[in-house]
């Protein structure tokens, strides 16, 4: 799956070919995190909680990032969902078969200098 697509984020980041490349060693066995929401929405962390936890929030570890790579467009990643988590695995599942999961999958790179500095 693409990680972090090269150009500018819908967060206003400018990610470049450089700032992939200088985050590419950081990202092994990173944790992925599904933030699930009181009213049932499912998406990312507030920056605060992320900062205050000085990373992802145990309970809502859903995955891992391996073998990271670069390619022209971005940066690319196997992501291992982890056995707790089958209701995600299901999920991507159907949306794959369907040739949607592009269209709601999204990813966002927690930019904190405290975890990852690729500027």
């Amino acid at each position: 799956m693409r990680v972090l697509k090269f150009g500018k984020s819908l967060n206003g980041w400018l990610w470049s070919r450089e700032s992939g490349e200088k985050l590419l060693p950081h990202l092994a066995n990173s944790p992925v995190g599904c933030y699930i929401f009181n009213n049932g929405v499912t998406g990312h962390a507030p920056d605060e909680a992320i900062l205050s936890a000085s990373g992802a929030i145990v309970r809502n570890i859903v995955a891992d990032i391996q073998e990271p790579r670069l390619e022209a467009d971005g940066v690319y990643a196997r992501v291992h969902i982890h056995e707790d988590a089958d209701w995600l695995k299901k999920k991507l599942m159907g949306l794959q078969a369907r040739g949607v999961v592009d269209k709601v999958l999204g990813c966002r790179l927690t930019r904190s200098r405290a975890m990852c500095p690729c500027n």
